[in-house]
């Protein structure tokens, strides 16, 4: 996202990745907006966090944490309202959890959300979707932007 990036909007931000990619972010100076359907799972990461830190709530007056769910286009829209310097894409988990649509339709979303309001073409899609067994798991759109990356 280079030096210039002031604002990030991270989604999947209760799993590992998003997890890590936010308390990265506030430990580079960054202002986040993170969305999440339970808030309080926002938590210092294991790895970069310590043993000693992991797991208790992750504040900052940088972190904004905005309930909400992906595949609700107007909660995408809140986080990426008065624009953002960049956005991380961190969706996953299993589908018995998330349900078979929500890393197609929370792509989808957050991706008209940048062109509408968010105000950049920065992203990074961060996933370990598609990887090993999971391959088959994931959605026919997921596939296709993992192709088009690769």
């Amino acid at each position: 996202l280079g030096l210039s990036a002031k604002t990030i909007a991270v989604f999947g931000s209760t799993g590992g990745v998003g997890l890590e990619a936010i308390y990265q972010c506030l430990g580079k100076g960054y202002e986040v907006r993170a969305l999440a359907r339970t808030p309080g799972k926002v938590v210092i990461p294991p790895g970069s966090g310590g043993e000693s830190k992991a797991g208790k709530m992750l504040s900052s007056p940088s972190l904004t944490v905005m309930q909400g769910d992906v595949t609700r286009y107007e909660d995408v829209l809140k986080v990426m309202e008065g624009g953002v310097d960049g956005v991380i894409v961190a969706l996953g988990g299993q589908t018995s959890e998330v349900g078979l649509s929500m890393l197609t339709d929370g792509t989808r979303n957050i991706i008209k959300a940048m062109k509408e309001e968010g105000g950049t073409n920065k992203v990074s899609i961060v996933s370990s979707i598609g990887a090993g067994e999971s391959y088959d798991q994931a959605p026919l759109f997921f596939k296709v932007i993992m192709w088009t990356s690769l």
